[in-house]
C-alpha cells in the first residue's frame, strides 16, 4: 500500500508541475513581469489541484496537506 501512495504523491507533485508551467508560460506569452508569471503559475498549480480533488470527490489536499502547500511555494521560489 505504501508504493501506492508514493506514486499518488508523485503523479500529484508532476501534475501540480505541469499546471504552474503552463500558467507561467500563458503569462510570460501575455508579456507580465516577474511577479505576474509568479502569481499566474502558482494560482493555475492551487487551482489545478483543488479542481482534481473536488472532480474525484475528496477534500482538496491544497486545504489539508501542509507539504502540498510547501510544493506550491517551491514552486513559488523556482519561478522567481
Amino acid at each position: 500500500m505504501e508504493f501506492a501512495k508514493e506514486i499518488f504523491f508523485i503523479m500529484n507533485i508532476i501534475g501540480l508541475v505541469a499546471f504552474a508551467v503552463t500558467g507561467s508560460l500563458k503569462a510570460i506569452k501575455e508579456g507580465l513581469d516577474l511577479l505576474g508569471i509568479t502569481v499566474l503559475g502558482v494560482m493555475t498549480a492551487l487551482g489545478g489541484g483543488i479542481t482534481r480533488d473536488l472532480l474525484i470527490n475528496t477534500i482538496p489536499n491544497a486545504l489539508k496537506s501542509i507539504t502540498d502547500m510547501s510544493v506550491h511555494f517551491l514552486e513559488f521560489g523556482l519561478l522567481l
